[in-house]
C-alpha cells in the first residue's frame, strides 16, 4: 500500500515539474513577446516622431524662400532626431562652395560667434556619392576625400580646446543635396559629435536610418525646389506687369498722335478746307499717321507673335531668297527712319546663293536687327553685311552707338527683356526674344558682341536649306 503511494506520489511530482516547465517555457514566450512588442512600440513611436519631425520642417520649409532658413530647418530636424551637437550647411553652386550657416545645440555653439570666412575660391566639389555617408570623421574622409575642406571648416568653426581633436573620437553626418530629378550638388549638410563611450555609437544613424536621412535631403530638395518657382513666379509676375504697363503705354504712344492728325483731316474735311490746305503740310499730317499706324501695327504684331511661339502655331513657309535683296529691300523700307535718326546704312553684301527660309519670318529678324541699331545707334553709321559660304549664310548688322553692358547681354534674348528702360527708348522688349525664336526654328544660331560706347554687333547664321536639318531629325527619330 505504502509502495503504490509512493509511485503516486512521484508520477504527481513528475507531472508537476512537465507543467512548470511548460508553464516556464510560456513565461519566457510571453516575456519575448513583450519585448518585441515593446521594441515595436519603440520603433513605432520613433517612426511617428520621424513624420512629425517631417511633417514641421516641411510646414516650416513653406513659409520662406531662404536658403539658409532651409538649411537651419533641415539641421533642427536632424538634431530632433539623432544626438548630434553641431552642423554647417555649405550651397554649392557649379562647384564653388558657400557656407551658409552654422549651428549648435545649447552649449556646444561656437566660440567665434558668426561664420567663418568664406573657403578659397579654388576650392571646387563637383560631385559627391548620392545618399548619406555616416561614421568617424577618419573614416569619412578617408571615403570621400572629396569633401575634405568642409570637414576641415566644420572644425575651425567650432574649435573647441576642451576636446579632443582626434578624428577617431567624432562622430560624422554628410548629407548631399542634389537638384531635384538631376545629380547636379547644390548643397551639403555636415554634422557631428564627440564619441564619449560605446553606448552613443548605439544612438548614432545607421543603415536602417537611410531612409530617413533620404527623406530629410528630400524635403530639403523640395523646399529648394519651392523656394525657386516661387522666386520665378514672383518675377513672372512682375515682368507681367511691367509688361502690361509698358504695353499700355506704348500702345497709346502711336494712338494719340494718330488721332490728332485724324482729327485735324476731319476738321478739314468738315470745313471744307481740304482743298486750299497746303499740299506739303498735308502729305505731312499722312506721313505721320502712317508712320504711327505701322508702329501700332509692329507692336500688336509682336504681341501676337510671342502667342503663337508659346502656344506652338508657329509655323514656317519655305521658299528660296537670295539675302542681299531681302536686306536692301528692307534698308529702302527704313529710309525714312533712318533719315530722321540723322545716320546712314553702308551695305556689304556678298552673299552669292539663294536660301531656302521663311521669306517673312527673316523680314522679322531684320526688322528687328535694324530697328534696334536704328533706335541705340545714336544717329551714328550702320553697317549690314552679308556673306555665303560652307552651307550657310552670315548676316551682320553692326552699329556706333551707346553699347551693352556685358551682364545684360545674356539677358538680351529672353521674353520682355531690353537693355535700357523701355520707358526711355520704349519697345516691349520683344523683338529680340521673336528674332531668337524665328532663328532657332530656321536651325540657326544669333549672337551678339558689344562694348558700352562703342557700339553693338549682332550676328546670324542660318544654313542655306532650313528643311535639311528638318529632314534630318525625322529620320533620326
Amino acid at each position: 500500500m505504502e509502495m503504490f503511494a509512493s509511485k503516486r506520489f512521484k508520477k504527481q511530482i513528475a507531472t508537476l515539474k512537465e507543467e512548470n516547465q511548460i508553464l516556464n517555457e510560456q513565461v519566457k514566450q510571453l516575456v519575448k513577446a513583450e519585448r518585441r512588442l515593446s521594441l515595436s512600440q519603440e520603433r513605432l513611436d520613433r517612426q511617428l516622431q520621424r513624420v512629425e519631425v517631417l511633417n514641421k520642417f516641411s510646414l516650416a520649409a513653406r513659409r520662406t524662400e531662404d536658403s539658409a532658413q532651409i538649411f537651419s530647418l533641415g539641421i533642427d530636424a536632424l538634431f530632433s532626431v539623432f544626438p548630434y551637437e553641431q552642423a554647417v550647411a555649405f550651397r554649392i553652386k557649379e562647384g564653388a562652395i558657400t557656407p551658409s550657416v552654422a549651428r549648435a545645440v545649447q552649449g556646444r555653439e561656437s566660440r567665434r560667434g558668426a561664420l567663418m570666412p568664406q573657403l578659397d575660391s579654388s576650392v571646387r566639389i563637383r560631385t559627391i556619392p548620392l545618399g548619406a555617408v555616416i561614421g568617424t570623421a577618419m573614416d569619412v574622409r578617408r571615403r570621400l576625400p572629396q569633401i575634405a575642406p568642409l570637414l576641415d571648416y566644420l572644425e575651425s568653426q567650432f574649435a573647441d580646446k576642451d576636446k579632443s581633436s582626434d578624428p577617431s573620437g567624432m562622430a560624422v553626418l554628410v548629407l548631399p543635396v542634389f537638384m531635384k530629378e538631376t545629380t547636379e550638388l547644390q548643397g551639403a549638410l555636415l554634422l557631428r559629435r564627440y564619441a564619449t563611450s560605446f553606448s552613443f555609437f548605439e544612438q548614432l544613424p545607421s543603415q536602417e536610418d537611410m531612409p530617413f536621412l533620404r527623406l530629410v535631403e528630400a524635403h530639403v530638395t523640395q523646399a529648394f525646389e519651392n523656394a525657386r518657382l516661387y522666386r520665378e513666379a514672383q518675377q513672372a509676375i512682375h515682368v507681367r506687369d511691367e509688361f502690361l504697363s509698358i504695353a499700355s503705354h506704348e500702345l497709346r504712344t502711336p494712338i494719340t498722335p494718330l488721332k490728332n492728325e485724324l482729327h485735324l483731316i476731319k476738321l478739314l474735311v468738315n470745313e471744307d478746307l481740304l482743298t486750299t490746305y497746303p499740299k506739303e503740310r498735308l502729305q505731312k499730317l499722312v506721313n505721320i499717321a502712317d508712320r504711327e499706324l505701322v508702329r501700332l501695327t509692329r507692336l500688336i504684331d509682336g504681341m501676337l507673335e510671342v502667342t503663337r511661339i508659346t502656344s506652338g502655331r508657329f509655323i514656317l513657309k519655305y521658299e528660296k531668297i537670295r539675302i542681299s535683296e531681302l536686306i536692301s529691300e528692307m534698308v529702302e523700307r527704313f529710309r525714312y527712319q533712318i533719315m530722321e535718326s540723322g545716320g546712314v546704312v553702308n551695305l556689304d553684301l556678298k552673299d552669292t546663293e539663294p536660301g531656302l527660309w521663311d521669306r517673312i519670318r527673316i523680314e522679322q529678324v531684320i526688322t528687328n536687327l535694324i530697328t534696334n541699331a536704328i533706335r541705340y545707334g545714336r544717329g551714328k553709321p550702320i553697317t549690314v553685311r552679308s556673306r555665303t559660304e560652307h552651307g550657310y549664310a552670315t548676316i551682320t548688322v553692326e552699329d556706333e552707338g551707346i553699347g551693352i553692358p556685358k551682364e545684360q547681354q545674356t539677358r538680351l534674348f529672353r521674353k520682355f527683356e531690353t537693355a535700357f528702360s523701355s520707358r526711355v527708348f520704349g519697345g516691349l522688349g520683344l523683338g529680340l526674344y521673336i528674332t531668337r525664336q524665328i532663328v532657332e526654328a530656321h536651325h540657326g544660331k544669333i549672337g551678339v558682341k558689344s562694348t558700352p560706347g562703342v557700339g553693338t554687333q549682332f550676328t546670324m547664321e542660318l544654313p542655306l536649306d532650313a528643311t535639311s536639318d528638318i529632314k534630318t531629325e525625322k529620320a533620326a527619330a
